[in-house]
This record gives structure tokens, sequence and C-alpha cells, in this order.
């Protein structure tokens, strides 16, 4: 039950994608002196889906990165990109956050380009 709790507690004020942890998650989670430090474990690992593709097509890489682009960038059709660099102890990682994309253009129909290419044509007159 304690374990529950303090998982349940850990991951309302621990943030995922934080660069740093907040007070409030060192003091209850991550602090050697912490009440639920002794129940820190790994959690398995999942393959992560992305509601993207990288402009060659290619699934995006486990970070939301896409291989052909160095593996630190997003899609160039995703409005939103943001780039984290996670460091570790010999080592330094990137995930990256893409937001609002689109499909690219090689992924298609036909009539959807021609739809695509008309509303930005209307909007460039803006």
């Amino acid at each position: 039950e304690e374990a529950q709790s303090c998982q349940a507690a850990c991951d309302a004020v621990c943030m995922p994608f934080a660069a740093v942890p907040s007070q409030e998650c060192v003091q209850t989670c991550l602090a050697l002196d912490s009440p639920c430090l002794k129940f820190a474990v790994c959690r398995p690992v999942e393959q992560p889906s992305f509601p993207y593709e990288c402009d060659d097509g290619a699934r995006p890489l486990p970070s939301g990165c896409c291989a052909e682009l160095s593996a630190r960038q997003c899609p160039s059709h995703c409005v939103q990109q943001d780039l984290y660099q996670l460091r570790g102890n010999r080592s330094v990682h990137y995930e990256c956050d893409c937001q609002s994309c689109r499909l690219p253009e090689s992924l298609l129909s036909p009539a959807d380009l021609a739809q695509l290419k008309a509303e930005l044509e209307q909007w460039s007159h803006f």
C-alpha cells in the first residue's frame, strides 16, 4: 500500500520531461532521505509510438527524433519542434517532442495534395 501511494505521489510531482526536477519531486521521491526513494524502480521500457512519420517516411526513433536528421530533429512538417538534451554520467541523449504534425507530401494522395496547395495559396495572399 505504501509503495502504491508513493508511485501515485511521484507520478503527480515528477514530470518526465522536466529539465530539473521540482523541489517537491526531490523531497518526496529522489533525495536519499525521501520517503519514496526505497520504492524507486525503472519501469519496463515500452516502445513508444508517435503520430507522425519522418521526412523520409520512416518511423521516428524511440526518442521521437528522426534518424535522417542527425537524430536531433523533428520532421519538417511538424509545427512545434522541441529538442531536449538529457545528460547522463558519461553520455548525452536527445529527445524530440514534435507536435501538430501534418502528413508529409509524399504520403498525401494527389487530390489531398492539390487541396493543400490551393489552401496554402489562398492563405499566402493575406
